[in-house]
């Protein structure tokens, strides 16, 4: 009978690296299509509306600042505004309506999204 050796070898810490690494990809891939999906949204639905003419600054300064920040430990990316006054313009005031710009940011393209997250994992 002839002599077999047999030896294994462990590499999940390699194959737990790996996959930790395509899923920060696909978050930071994630991150930059929603804050172009937002910058984008923004255009619309604070400048390019009837409203937009009737004496509210328009600076920039908002859709300037929308960034995105991937949270690995969470396995999330979330994207927002440190502007003060990013949130009364995604719900609006008492005094203001609405004008949502991250909400169809995210929800109306989700497919995108998932199509992103799909590239990264399969490389």
């Amino acid at each position: 009978m002839p002599n077999i050796e047999i030896s294994l070898t462990d590499n999940s810490d390699l194959i737990k690296d790996a996959l930790e690494d395509q899923l920060e990809q696909a978050l930071i891939a994630v991150g930059i299509a929603a804050e172009n999906n937002a910058k984008r949204e923004i255009t619309h639905a604070v400048y390019d509306t009837p409203e937009s003419k009737s004496g509210y600054v328009r600076t920039g300064r908002l859709r300037g600042s929308l960034t995105y920040s991937p949270a690995m430990n969470e396995k999330a990316v979330y994207i927002g505004s440190p502007v003060k006054y990013a949130s009364y313009v995604e719900n609006g005031t008492s005094k203001m309506p609405a004008r949502p710009y991250l909400r169809p940011a995210i929800l109306n393209n989700v497919d995108e999204y998932k199509s992103l997250v799909k590239q990264a994992l399969s490389r």
